[in-house]
């Protein structure tokens, strides 16, 4: 949650930047572009939050998986998330 608001923070602040005129028009084009970011690392969320608290078979199946997978794998795995930059989101009026 900290990480998506500053991510939030530092990209809007970059498109209101870009059209200090028209600060509705860049906050529409903020939220258009950011939506799809923010529902991907929901639905991560989500997932990890069904497979972190889980007990019994869902359990000793994730233990397997994680003792399989090489820690590169799960890195690799997350890099959309941790890897992103906010250099990836641009502004234009048409936007």
């Amino acid at each position: 949650g900290a990480a998506m608001a500053i991510e939030d923070a530092a990209t809007l602040a970059d498109f209101v930047a870009a059209s200090p005129a028209d600060r509705w028009g860049a906050l529409a084009a903020w939220e258009k572009l950011r939506r799809p970011r923010i529902a991907k690392v929901a639905r991560r969320g989500a997932v990890n939050r069904f497979a972190w608290h889980a007990a019994g078979p869902v359990a000793v199946a994730r233990n397997l998986f994680l003792k399989w997978r090489s820690p590169e794998k799960l890195a690799a795995d997350l890099d959309w998330l941790y890897g992103w930059r906010p250099d990836t989101l641009q502004f234009s009026s048409s936007t």
